[in-house]
């Protein structure tokens, strides 16, 4: 049984020049062709820069939303959460402390539904983003289990 052979052709990349070959099956019907993707994105980049309707929308651009556009951070950011801290909680030993002292103080049992041990996890009274002298405060804390703490937030059990 015969094997049918690939043709390669020989092409030149249009931004470096560079020779290389391709399987004639792959080539596409396009005009240029590219050893990689940083050429093509280089060239791109350069025919737009060259490119008068392209300048010109661009200064269409510019004229009707001014000269820069706006920055979307911090509170005009679409994700904003009020200034959530970036303090990441499991990795701090003051919270993993605090963690523990308030499973301890309400005797590993949920406060809502009355289940000891399990899944529980310790709630803050007054939000971890709205007040950092009360973080880790055990007065700031009660033991909820899993499914009760998703239902005080508003999310659905997993």
């Amino acid at each position: 049984m015969e094997t049918k052979q690939r043709k390669k052709v020989n092409l030149s990349c249009d931004w470096c020049g560079i020779g290389y070959e391709k399987y004639y099956s792959a080539i596409k019907s396009y005009e240029h062709h590219f050893c990689s993707k940083s050429c093509r994105g280089k060239w791109v980049g350069d025919k737009l820069r060259n490119d008068l309707e392209y300048r010109e929308s661009q200064r269409q651009l510019i004229k009707t939303k001014g000269n820069i556009p706006p920055l979307h951070i911090g509170e005009n950011h679409w994700n904003w959460k009020g200034g959530i801290s970036k303090h990441s909680r499991g990795q701090d030993y003051q919270y993993v402390q605090w963690r523990k002292d308030i499973l301890k103080k309400y005797d590993y049992t949920c406060q809502k539904c009355g289940v000891r041990g399990g899944r529980l996890s310790p709630h803050h009274i007054v939000p971890w983003s709205e007040c950092e002298a009360l973080r880790y405060d055990i007065n700031n804390g009660i033991c909820y289990c899993y499914d009760c703490h998703m239902e005080l937030h508003g999310l659905t059990k997993k």
